[in-house]
């Protein structure tokens, strides 16, 4: 009897630690509720820095970091002691080190929405005299391009770079979704360690 209570106490203790190794490596998962319940907090902060109006549509964007060696997942691991949010980067690191995220306003973009080119001001906000009913068909277009102080007094007209192929917004799903209506989320692909963001 108290082999059979020691065999239930074992196989039961092994099924607890099983769980909590499963839920860990979950958390990490870009599929997983965990992460996009975290991953939408980090879009919403970031959002509010761009604008506490809840008429405005606010424009994000991340990249993401991936490991190649076990050398860059130790370096991600560090990164993420040493890492700290600010109002217009926010961060998510994977607590196995696999991956980061470094999630940014679109300041100065061209969005495409319905036949239509809007701009982003510098914070982040879509800059649009009519509404922008259906945030799931917008498109990241293009940019403006930095003026010199001499075109500014010129008052010419600012550089516009287009991108190859305009990006859709990202589809939301699950705990990702907002209940903040007016956030749009574009995903700019992954970077290599040590690369700058693009934007």
């Amino acid at each position: 009897m108290r082999k059979f209570t020691s065999n239930v106490f074992t196989a039961v203790l092994f099924l607890f630690m099983a769980t909590i190794v499963s839920s860990c490596k979950s958390g990490n998962s870009e599929d997983s509720q965990a992460f996009l319940s975290t991953v939408k907090g980090l879009e919403k902060t970031l959002s509010d820095s761009i604008s506490t109006d809840p008429n405005v549509v606010k424009v994000i964007a991340y990249h993401t970091y991936r490991a190649q060696t076990q050398a860059e997942t130790s370096q991600i691991k560090e990164l993420a002691k040493t890492t700290v949010n600010t109002g217009k980067r926010q961060y998510f690191f994977a607590t196995d080190g696999s991956f980061y995220r470094v999630y940014f306003p679109i300041t100065d973009a061209i969005i495409k929405y319905d036949q239509r080119n809007i701009p982003t001001d510098i914070n982040g906000a879509l800059v649009s005299v009519n509404p922008v009913h259906d945030l799931s068909i917008v498109e990241l277009a293009g940019k403006y391009g930095k003026q010199t102080e001499e075109a500014k007094e010129a008052k010419q007209e600012r550089p516009i770079q287009m991108l190859r192929e305009a990006i859709p917004a990202e589809k939301k799903v699950g705990s990702s979704i907002h209940t903040d209506s007016k956030i749009v989320v574009f995903n700019l692909g992954e970077r290599k360690l040590g690369d700058k963001i693009v934007w």
